[in-house]
C-alpha cells in the first residue's frame, strides 16, 4: 500500500468516526453543542445529557422516579390503637353504671306516667266516651318515649335495660308463685298509683311480661356486640 492510500484510509476512517459518535466523545465542539445536540440514534451511543432518562443509561436500571410505586398499608394496630385493659374495664364500668342508673330511672318514670295518666285516658273514655284530656294523652305518649329512650341505650350500653328488666322479672315472679309476693306487688302498686282495681287486671302477669322484654332487649344487645367482636369490627 503506497503512502497515499495510506493516507486516504487514516482521513477516512477519522470521517466515519466523527459521523458515528456524537462531538462529546470524540473530543469535538464545544459544551453549547454537547448540551443541545440530538441523539442520532446508535445504540453505542448514551442519552444526551439534559436528558430525564439520563439515569437509566448510565446506571443501566430503571430510575427510581418512573418505577411504579408500591403501596403497603399500615398495620391495624397503627390505624385503630385500642385502649390498655385498664382502660376499656374502668370504660365499661363507668357506662354500665351510669346506664344502669339512667335506664332504672327511665323505666320507672315511664311506668309511672303511664299508670297515672293512662288510666286518666282509660277513665274519661269509659265515661265520656272519646272525651278525652289532652294533657293526659301527652303525658301517657311521654311516659311511653321515656321507656323507649331506654330501650334505645342499649346501643351504649346492654345494662339500660338489663337492671329495671330483672327488677321487674324478679317481682313478676315472685308475685307468681309467692301468696306473699303477690301482697307485696299489688300493695306497692296501689299505694303509687291509688287504683286499687289495677290488682284485678292482672298487673303480676304485666310486670313479668314488661320484665321479660326489657331482659330480651339487653340479651340482644349483647349478642350483637359479642358478634361484631367475633368479626374483628373496631370499636367493639
Amino acid at each position: 500500500m503506497t503512502t497515499s492510500d495510506t493516507s486516504r484510509t487514516s482521513s477516512g476512517s477519522g470521517t466515519d468516526h466523527s459521523t458515528s459518535f456524537p462531538s462529546h466523545l470524540s473530543g469535538e465542539g464545544s459544551a453549547d453543542d454537547t448540551r443541545t445536540s440530538a441523539w442520532s440514534g446508535s445504540p453505542y451511543e448514551p442519552l444526551p445529557a439534559d436528558s430525564t432518562y439520563a439515569d437509566y443509561s448510565s446506571s443501566g436500571s430503571t430510575d427510581t422516579a418512573y418505577s411504579p410505586s408500591v403501596y403497603v398499608p399500615p398495620p391495624a394496630d397503627a390505624e385503630t390503637p385500642t385502649p390498655t385493659g385498664g382502660r376499656r374495664t374502668r370504660a365499661r364500668f363507668v357506662a354500665a353504671l351510669v346506664g344502669g342508673v339512667a335506664g332504672l330511672l327511665l323505666v320507672a318514670g315511664g311506668l309511672y306516667l303511664i299508670g297515672r295518666f293512662g288510666l286518666q285516658v282509660h277513665d274519661a273514655m269509659v265515661t265520656s266516651r272519646g272525651a278525652t284530656d289532652p294533657w293526659d294523652v301527652t303525658l301517657t305518649i311521654l311516659g311511653g318515649g321515656l321507656i323507649l329512650l331506654a330501650t334505645l341505650l342499649n346501643g351504649w350500653t346492654p345494662w339500660a335495660t338489663l337492671v329495671p328488666g330483672l327488677v321487674l322479672t324478679g317481682a313478676g315472679v315472685w308475685s307468681l308463685v309467692t301468696y306473699d309476693g303477690a301482697d307485696r306487688v299489688a300493695t306497692t302498686i296501689d299505694t303509687v298509683f291509688a287504683r286499687p282495681e289495677i290488682v284485678l287486671w292482672g298487673v303480676n302477669g304485666w310486670v313479668l311480661g314488661l320484665g321479660a322484654v326489657l331482659l330480651a332487649s339487653s340479651g340482644a344487645a349483647i349478642i350483637a356486640r359479642a358478634a361484631g367482636r367475633r368479626r374483628g369490627r373496631p370499636g367493639q
